[in-house]
């Protein structure tokens, strides 16, 4: 007697394969997003210190830390997509971003309505014996023709030579792409606010009573630094002035205060 092959197993093995190579998958994901989100926070990071000229090296930040900067450069990404879909919006429903949608739409239904027409027109001149074509398919079957087996081979690999180039650079360009695009984006919120301070000096925020400066005091009660506190540590601080950035010691008899208006 012959056995039959069991079904369910093999179906069994599959999905154990597939449910192996998903967690593989997940895995590796989570691997590469993890360094990821790293890089994207302290680029961040150093543009808000660069900003202000100061290096990042005089305040390095604890991991937990960068990761928290990391949620607020995406936070931003995403406040910028939906400013440029809300321009885009707003401007195609204006006058002339209507009439230029119309416009597209109209010249795309006749373009590929008279693609069509022409290739129909083509097909009906060009029309041949199906049977004709059916001979011909069979003959260059790759299964039935080791020639064509051959070629079809080697089309392949070519793609495949091209794709892992193309995909290794790919995730190159968008491994240091986002790092640099957070270190730009917080490069240009600090500058926004250093160029209001030098024009305003210390103002009131707009969404609380708190004034935009800190000041430095030391044991006596005198001030002798204020301005936009830029990074704090135990050991130093960092604060922009109208002349400048100043980094110092940190004592213990200074007192770091906000007015609240």
């Amino acid at each position: 007697m012959t056995e039959k092959p069991n079904s369910e197993n093999s179906t069994n093995e599959e999905s154990i394969k597939k449910t192996i190579s998903k967690k593989l998958f997940f895995t590796a994901l989570v691997a590469l997003a993890t360094p990821a989100a790293y890089l994207i926070g302290l680029g961040y990071y150093q543009g808000v210190l660069a900003a202000y000229g100061i290096s990042s090296e005089a305040f390095p930040l604890a991991t937990t830390d960068i990761y928290i900067h990391t949620y607020f450069a995406i936070g931003y990404f995403l406040l910028t997509a939906g400013e440029i879909s809300n321009t885009i919006f707003e401007w195609s429903t204006s006058k002339p971003g209507a009439f230029w949608i119309i416009g597209l739409i109209t010249l795309s239904i006749l373009t590929t309505y008279v693609s069509l027409k022409l290739k129909d027109r083509q097909r009906r001149t060009n029309q041949i014996n199906p049977k004709t074509i059916n001979n011909i398919t069979k003959y260059l079957n790759p299964k039935n023709n080791k020639l064509t087996k051959a070629c079809a081979l080697i089309f392949i690999s070519s793609y495949i030579i091209y794709f892992i180039p193309a995909a290794i650079t790919t995730s190159a360009v968008a491994w240091w792409i986002f790092p640099t695009i957070a270190y730009k984006k917080g490069y240009d919120i600090e500058t926004e606010k250093v160029n209001t301070f030098k024009k305003l000096g210390c103002t009131k925020e707009k969404t609380s009573t708190w004034d935009k400066c800190f000041t430095v005091q030391n044991e006596k009660g005198e001030v002798i630094h204020e301005g936009l506190l830029v990074a704090l540590s135990s050991k130093e601080i960092a604060i922009f002035e109208k002349s400048g950035s100043y980094i110092f010691t940190r004592k213990d008899e200074y007192t770091i205060k906000r007015k609240n208006h």
